[in-house]
């Protein structure tokens, strides 16, 4: 069968952290994806499954109106939406404590994202990153995700990776991983990984030219942060390319 768009799905590394001390990078994290668009709402937030087998918690972390981290944990009831407490103003990511059975809708004002079947988790790259104050030094963070064809039989043909110019697109670049599959991780997301030879922002062909059936690409993000640099409610994109048979 063809790989169609949804096949191709970027997924975290097993080390994302929300600071600047902890291992970041290592293998993939099939359970957990990452965001790259800009998800924003007000108000409490509402998740239901296509599968009455969902009824763990799930978790909602974001800020709320005055920008302060936060999180909201509630019990999902099946098919049958379920409203949380804490009010938000933008969703930095959503986990629950079991893989799920079904697909979860997470929404507020607006369709916010789904947590999967068989995945427990999304969340959006560079969480909590804060640049240094004014007279402080700069700083380069990186962080790793990872792009998967779940496709059981078909191959992404000839794959390219490429950002898109919106959002934080002048402040993030992206380097390909030397080989595809790859586990390389660094003390911390302050330290550069010497499994990347370049970064840049322009169309790149992944290692092996193709990402075979259940194949994975690593790619790392590359964070300049200026010192003084202010907060921004803002994201950041990556385009997947390639052919199929």
């Amino acid at each position: 069968m063809s790989i169609v768009p949804s096949d191709i799905v970027i997924y975290s590394s097993q080390n994302m952290p929300l600071d600047d001390s902890s291992v970041a990078g290592g293998s993939i994290n099939s359970g957990i994806r990452v965001v790259f668009e800009d998800v924003t709402n007000t108000g409490v937030i509402t998740a239901f499954s296509s599968s009455a087998l969902d009824t763990g918690n799930i978790t909602v972390v974001g800020r709320d109106v005055v920008g302060i981290i936060t999180n909201d944990t509630f019990q999902l009831n099946g098919t049958s939406p379920v409203a949380g407490t804490q009010n938000f103003e933008r969703i930095i990511s959503c986990s629950v404590d079991n893989i799920s059975s079904g697909n979860i809708s997470i929404s507020g004002n607006i369709f916010l994202g789904s947590i999967y079947q068989n995945e427990s988790g999304f969340t959006r790259p560079f969480y909590n990153a804060t640049a240094n104050p004014n007279g402080g030094a700069d700083k380069v963070l990186y962080e790793k995700v990872f792009i998967k064809n779940n496709n059981t039989t078909n191959a992404l043909l000839d794959a390219t990776v490429q950002e898109i110019s919106s959002g934080l697109y002048s402040k993030i670049q992206f380097g390909l991983e030397k080989g595809q599959n790859y586990n390389e991780s660094v003390a911390n997301r302050l330290t550069a990984p010497t499994g990347v030879t370049s970064y840049g922002s322009g169309i790149s062909g992944v290692s092996n030219t193709n990402i075979s059936p259940l194949d994975a690409q690593g790619v790392w993000l590359k964070f300049d942060l200026n010192a003084g640099d202010s907060a921004q409610d803002s994201f950041y994109q990556l385009q997947i390319a390639g052919g199929t048979t």
